[in-house]
């Protein structure tokens, strides 16, 4: 099967490649992909004349993506020793809230199951975050 074409209302101009299928074409979109979609709706029968299917273009970047003619410099992790407050205790854990002294929480809320941390539960927790 060569040069027969189908209109889609959402993928435009879609090559047709095989449609041995009773309800399902093989088609190629625009950027090259391959998929199958059904005849009903592309309203099977009514082919397009016209030029060939533009081959696939290559894609630009996105925006946030590095660029290869820029260098991506990241940090170092800097270790981070984390403050957390008892804020109450449910049947199996103990919620802790992290103490964050006017900036934003690195962790936020912090649940320990009772059984690690023996009894009576501490007030407050230290932990430290490394980096490997």
């Amino acid at each position: 099967m060569t040069n027969e074409y189908v209109e889609h209302p959402q993928l435009g101009r879609l090559e047709v490649l095989d449609d041995e299928d009773q309800s399902l074409l093989t088609v190629r979109t625009a950027s090259g992909a391959v998929t199958k979609i059904g005849k009903k709706a592309v309203g099977w029968g009514r082919q397009v004349e016209g030029a060939a299917v533009p081959a696939p273009q290559a894609r630009a970047p996105a925006p946030h993506a590095p660029r290869n003619d820029k260098l991506v410099r990241r940090t170092q992790m800097e270790n981070k020793i984390i403050e957390f407050k008892i804020e109450r205790e449910t049947k199996n854990t103990v919620r802790y809230e992290e103490e964050t002294n006017g900036q934003p929480p690195a962790v936020g809320t912090l649940y320990v199951q009772k059984w690690a941390l023996g009894s009576p539960a501490p007030s407050k927790l230290k932990v430290t975050i490394e980096g490997e």
